[in-house]
């Protein structure tokens, strides 16, 4: 089956540094489930932030972040990186080459979908 893409609601605007008005639940987040069965994929801005938590309460699960050769065909896969229950990790995507895949995407696999996913995106 092919890669699930992550929903609308997996994006969020960061706010700031002169955020105008700030109205209820402009700074609040939720991240969203990951598919651990297909994949997860979503289209990346330079400078995204890709935070990852494990929800679960008691479980190590691990993400893997699928790099894409570079203009030297070198990979930098990110593999089985592993989050103990309850932590949180993020990722800055500063610059796309070597994580955009052919397919305009980033690949991400979760071993468990107590691993949530949120992207936060400069205005």
């Amino acid at each position: 089956m092919p890669r699930t893409a992550l929903a609308a609601g997996a994006y969020k605007t960061i706010k700031g540094p002169n955020p105008g008005t700030v109205n209820p639940g402009d700074l609040t987040f939720a991240p969203v489930a990951s598919d651990n069965t297909n994949g997860n994929t979503f289209v990346p801005a330079v400078g995204d932030i890709l935070l990852i938590q494990n929800t679960h309460a008691s479980l190590a699960r691990t993400i893997t972040l699928t790099s894409f050769p570079d203009e030297r065909g070198r990979l930098g896969t990110i593999a089985s990186y592993s989050l103990a229950a309850g932590e949180i990790a993020f990722f800055h995507f500063g610059d796309l080459t070597g994580w955009k895949q052919s397919d305009g995407t980033i690949w991400l696999d979760s071993s468990g979908a107590e691993i949530k996913y949120l992207i936060l995106r400069k205005q």
